[in-house]
């Protein structure tokens, strides 16, 4: 993980930690200026399966204070997967979690999902 630097950084497709729940950017709107700083709306979906419609300049004075920058998407790490060989050892998995429950309180809640990482052991 990387410290938070400025809200330059908080991209769609990005991943930070907020008081230690992982979140993912989902989307970012249109940015616009309001009162000389760029600000927008931005779809954020936390591990423990909230999603939040927040604004970039609200996020961002969040993740100064008790934040981190999971890390940068990169074309060519991604690109390394396709690197994977039999003879690699897993040490975990990462999963996307959607819920099928029949309770109606949790059948109301659009785009519920769970993200989270479980090792081996």
């Amino acid at each position: 993980m990387f410290p938070f630097r400025n809200e330059q950084q908080i991209e769609k497709g990005y991943f930070f930690v907020l008081k230690g729940v992982l979140l993912y950017i989902a989307d970012v709107g249109d940015r616009r200026i309001e009162k000389g700083k760029v600000n927008a709306r931005l779809r954020c979906i936390f591990e423990n399966g909230t999603e939040s419609d927040m604004l970039l300049r609200s996020l961002s004075a969040e993740l100064y204070k008790h934040g981190r920058r999971v890390t940068t998407p990169d074309s060519e790490l991604l690109n390394k997967f396709n690197d994977i060989y039999e003879e690699d050892e897993k040490t975990g998995y990462i999963y996307i979690l959607k819920s099928k429950s029949n309770n109606p309180e949790v059948r109301l809640i659009d785009n519920l999902y769970k993200i989270g990482y479980s090792n081996l052991k």
